[in-house]
């Protein structure tokens, strides 16, 4: 079975940034990477997943899709940093105040109506 593969750098401020996708088709012997791309201001991310999208998918966006705390760091932003900070590899600080209309949030809600699901891992290791 064939398997495609969306994954989305969202651009937090794509009105000023560009967001990159790249896309491949695999099964158990391998992957071939079919698609890198650029999506400029007004280009709709939804509308290329919806238009890339085959019966067997998985997405995988590098940005907050769900982001319900007001002020402060999310779990896993404080997580990251604490892992990775000394490497130079942490996260962005994401909360309703500074995001209060984040359209990761808003992509995030496309696509749970067009019936995609959202894997949240809440296993914690330490």
């Amino acid at each position: 079975m064939t398997v495609t593969f969306i994954g989305v750098d969202l651009a937090w401020r794509s009105e000023r940034n560009p967001t990159g996708i790249a896309i491949l088709d695999g099964d158990q012997s391998g992957a071939r990477l079919t698609l890198i791309d650029t999506l400029r201001a007004g280009m709709s991310v939804f509308e290329r997943i919806i238009q890339e999208s085959t019966p067997n998918m998985v997405v995988a966006i590098d940005a907050p899709l769900v982001i319900k705390n007001e002020v402060g760091q999310r779990l896993c932003e404080t997580e990251i940093g604490r892992r990775y900070g000394s490497r130079h590899a942490s996260c962005h600080t994401s909360n309703l105040t500074l995001y209060k209309n984040a359209a990761s949030v808003l992509l995030t809600t496309q696509l749970l109506m067009k019936g995609f699901h959202i894997l949240i891992e809440t296993t914690r290791s330490s």
